[in-house]
């Protein structure tokens, strides 16, 4: 029998996952993603937030574990949107699918920003890479109770609230103990100050530094200073010092409105 050889070995794909148990600061964060990206963001109310955790799936609640089931295993799967991600027009773009023309400054815009992506685009494939889909769960300082959602595709970032992180619910709220979405959430946790909080993202692409990628969001995190420098004290536990930062500069929409 002819050997298969998978999709992402032909085209080189790989992935890893960035994980790390701090927040990121909001202010570098959001550089780092408007250096990259086009950059997408919704706000929420509470009662969204109420409403879409009621039509979520248990397995699809923002903490369960296998950072949104697109680790390797999946990645082939990646390998369909690769060239969207690059910059390809689909058929549709191609043969025009508008139903009047551009006036000439819808079409000065469209250029403007077709323009932005693809300098946008190189920057991060010089940086890191060609990451063509990252997806995961992040951690904003100052915004301890909500879990960030990170979604990206080629030159456009999506960054939104996926709800609450478990940690912060009533544990009747909580998956029964012994069950197996239970031992999935414990293995999010680490320890009770922490709970499920954490940044978990996965990047697939080709010839990504992991190293540089690492390196360049670790350099977005909170860091001790950053508390100190305002005249609060860091404290002498390991983890009090990530909590409750909600004097930072942060240019995300509200998620508790």
């Amino acid at each position: 029998d002819e050997e298969v050889v998978p999709e992402t070995e032909v085209y080189g794909i790989d992935s890893f996952v960035y994980r790390q148990r701090a927040p990121f600061h909001p202010l570098r964060l959001m550089r780092f993603l408007t250096q990259h990206f086009i950059v997408k963001m919704v706000s929420y109310s509470d009662d969204e937030l109420e409403s879409e955790d009621e039509e979520e799936d248990d397995n699809e609640n923002g903490n369960n574990g296998d950072a949104m089931g697109i680790e390797a295993a999946t990645v082939a799967g990646e390998v369909k949107i690769s060239a969207e991600a690059i910059g390809v027009p689909s058929a549709a773009q191609q043969q025009g699918s508008r139903k009047r023309p551009m006036t000439e400054k819808e079409q000065f815009e469209w250029n403007n920003r077709e323009e932005e992506c693809t300098r946008r685009q190189k920057r991060l494939r010089e940086s890191f890479g060609n990451v063509l889909r990252s997806k995961g769960y992040m951690w904003i300082a100052g915004r301890d109770q909500f879990v960030g959602e990170w979604s990206q595709a080629g030159a456009v970032g999506d960054i939104s609230c996926g709800g609450y992180w478990y940690c912060t619910a009533p544990k009747e709220e909580w998956p029964e103990e012994g069950t197996e979405p239970y031992e999935m959430l414990m293995a999010d946790f680490a320890g009770e100050e922490i709970g499920d909080r954490r940044q978990e993202i996965v990047f697939i692409g080709q010839n990504i530094s992991k190293d540089k990628l690492t390196a360049a969001l670790d350099a977005c995190l909170l860091k001790r200073e950053d508390v100190r420098l305002r005249g609060r004290s860091s404290g002498s536990e390991e983890h009090g010092w990530k909590f409750g930062v909600d004097y930072l500069k942060d240019e995300f929409p509200s998620w508790d409105n």
